[in-house]
């Protein structure tokens, strides 16, 4: 578990767990291999969006993010779900009016592998 401001070590560290042949670099099948899921609230859950968009730019999947009542960081997009992963779950409460229910929609030319489930949560 990390706290949202370490993404850069959480990067590193998932890249060191796939390494299984310890050479330092990531071979194709270990990226095949790889069965990540990434959970975060609020700027943790846009955390969970860059992670996920990093790690797919080095060609690693995600088998699943999971975003609740999530808050764009400066500088981040956490509206679009990268391609890379396979599914990604969103949940926001039902009138934040931090969120504002905006909208996440898997990357365009993913459609049919990536899909989001929006639910509301009501307090």
């Amino acid at each position: 578990m990390f706290e949202n401001r370490r993404g850069a070590r959480v990067e590193r560290e998932i890249r060191r767990l796939l390494d299984v042949d310890h050479e330092g670099e990531l071979s194709a099948g270990e990226k095949r291999n790889a069965r990540i899921a990434i959970y975060g609230h609020s700027w943790g859950a846009s955390e969970t969006v860059a992670l996920a968009r990093a790690l797919g730019k080095e060609g690693i999947p995600v088998l699943l993010t999971v975003q609740v009542d999530s808050i764009a960081k400066l500088g981040e997009n956490d509206e679009l779900i990268p391609a890379n992963v396979a599914r990604a779950a969103n949940f926001i409460r039902a009138g934040d009016c931090f969120t504002g229910g905006a909208g996440y929609a898997p990357a365009t030319d993913q459609v049919l592998r990536s899909s989001v489930i929006s639910s509301s949560i009501t307090s």
